[in-house]
């Protein structure tokens, strides 16, 4: 018999190595396979935490739409384990952050959810037709429809000149604006300086407040009020006392123009 050739060892040798390749492929896709359709990896259970229970469906079905959107969970699908990264940031119109944990011997994927807060109702057009609502969080974000709410228990600002398209999930006004308003607010609320009414003036780019006591506040957004305005609302409160003004003017820095009753 004669030895076969060297052309022929390669030939067999490219042969042999052709078939361990298509031997490993052949395996990894059996096993991808066994992934996809073993019920092993079949979600027995998703919880979510942190919100109503008549937001959690909403919150699942926003959340799966994004999670398909990755190469992988999109052939293995919304149903298997693997499908479901560990880490995804992710935030809803109801949420600031969903964090994701998994329990492969339960089978089990819980979504936690932290919701936004409510910070204040946001309510734009004119009082004597009809308004449109929402609440924001401390971040101006709108998250949801709000009813019209009067009084002081529940901070509520009002804007004559609608201010876009509200949608929600996004932020009512230009977080620099918006990041004077809440100062202004919360620096109000530590001096113990109940309001009435809080109007915002698109056009004059301006924040009109009266207090409790009928006192009119007039304050830029264009500007911090902490290094001057606060202050100033501050001392012209103990003296003469905010019963004693018609109106406050910090429309410009650095200066206060106040009003006397008569």
């Amino acid at each position: 018999m004669k030895p076969k050739s060297q052309s022929q060892r390669k030939f067999f040798r490219r042969i042999r190595w052709y078939a361990i390749i298509g031997g490993v492929i052949l395996l990894v896709l059996l096993l991808a396979l066994l992934v996809v359709r073993s019920p092993f990896f079949k979600i027995n259970e998703m919880i979510v935490v942190g919100v109503p229970s008549e937001l959690q469906t909403k919150i699942i079905a926003e959340l799966t739409i994004n999670i398909l959107r990755i190469p992988r969970s999109a052939i293995l699908g919304p149903d298997n384990y693997f499908s479901w990264p560990e880490k995804f940031p992710y935030t809803a119109d109801e949420a600031t952050m969903i964090s994701i944990k998994k329990d492969l011997f339960d089978r089990k994927i819980t979504l936690t959810v932290t919701p936004r807060q409510r910070y204040a109702v946001w309510c734009q057009g004119q009082p004597e037709e009809s308004l449109n609502c929402f609440w924001i969080d401390q971040l101006g974000v709108i998250f949801e429809s709000a009813p019209i709410a009067d009084g002081q228990l529940v901070r509520t600002i009002y804007s004559a000149s609608p201010i876009g398209r509200p949608l929600t999930g996004t932020p009512i006004l230009a977080q620099e604006i918006f990041s004077v308003i809440k100062k202004t607010l919360d620096g109000l609320s530590s001096l113990d300086i109940g309001l009435e009414k809080i109007e915002y003036k698109q056009s004059l780019q301006e924040l009109h407040l009266i207090t409790s006591g009928g006192t009119l506040l007039m304050i830029s957004t264009r500007f911090d009020p902490s290094p001057t305005v606060l202050p100033s609302i501050r001392r012209l409160s103990s003296n003469p006392g905010l019963d004693k003004l018609t109106y406050i003017n910090l429309t410009v820095e650095n200066r206060a123009y106040v009003k006397y009753r008569q």
